[in-house]
């Protein structure tokens, strides 16, 4: 369409013509705000995590570099797609069963690339975690997370998880670990009670670390706070006589 033929349809279809300028101005508006408001609210929420660890007495870091995947190599879920990027990582140190505990925690980023020349896809993936160090660095490891339908299509075909006394817990969670004694040790009346009760995310016990993700969503600073108590209680809760034949294990 030449300037002649564009001239002759703005005046031919003025109407039309301003139609699609205000919708196009309409849209870029929208982006805009939509743009503006993520990141107000992403300061904001950047904000109240330095003032959580602030008043927790951490130490708060909006970019941490590239080391993370080096140190937590052995979970999955950071060996995931490309341009992996963790950030506002907090960390510091909680008492827990009546040793120091260091914490880090923060956010988490990849990419996913699928296809290839004009079908190429890229997407940004997005999740909060918290590692916690346990004494027990060579404890065997240990999988619970929530249970999904792939879970019970496999219990059918005899790839079943480890089950429990507790109908409700095995229901609700899949479980799996290198040494089944220590899970079922672990894993006792109590500590199920607590697990029903809060409904934690995917649990990675790998090399005496402890991982907790939603895996798909970011935490809101509050559940920050939340899943730090969880892992305080839970290692609190951990059977005296298994704590005593991990401390005898230790050279």
């Amino acid at each position: 369409m030449d300037s002649e033929q564009i001239r002759q349809f703005i005046d031919d279809e003025p109407n039309m013509f301003q139609l699609i300028i205000v919708i196009v101005s309409v849209l870029v508006l929208c982006f805009v705000v939509v743009f503006i408001v993520r990141q107000v609210l992403a300061s904001r929420r950047r904000d109240e995590l330095r003032e959580f660890a602030r008043r927790r007495g951490f130490t708060y870091q909006r970019w941490s570099g590239t080391r993370h995947d080096a140190l937590y190599q052995e979970f999955e879920i950071f060996r995931r797609g490309t341009e992996r990027r963790p950030s506002n990582t907090i960390t510091g140190t909680v008492e827990c069963s009546g040793f120091q505990c260091s914490l880090v925690m923060g956010d988490y980023q990849y990419v996913i690339e699928r296809g290839t020349g004009e079908d190429r896809s890229r997407k940004q993936y997005s999740f909060s975690y918290l590692i916690a160090e346990s004494p027990w660095r060579d404890s065997p490891d240990l999988l619970i997370r929530p249970e999904g339908l792939v879970d019970r299509f496999k219990a059918l075909v005899g790839c079943d998880d480890i089950d429990f006394e507790s109908e409700a817990f095995s229901r609700k969670f899949y479980v799996s670990s290198s040494d089944r004694r220590f899970a079922y040790d672990l894993l006792d009346p109590r500590m199920i009670e607590f697990f029903l009760e809060t409904r934690p995310p995917l649990i990675d016990f790998e090399h005496g670390r402890i991982c907790i993700s939603p895996l798909d969503k970011l935490w809101t600073p509050a559940e920050f706070r939340t899943e730090v108590d969880w892992i305080v209680e839970f290692f609190n809760r951990w059977p005296d006589h298994l704590v005593r034949s991990l401390r005898e294990a230790r050279p």
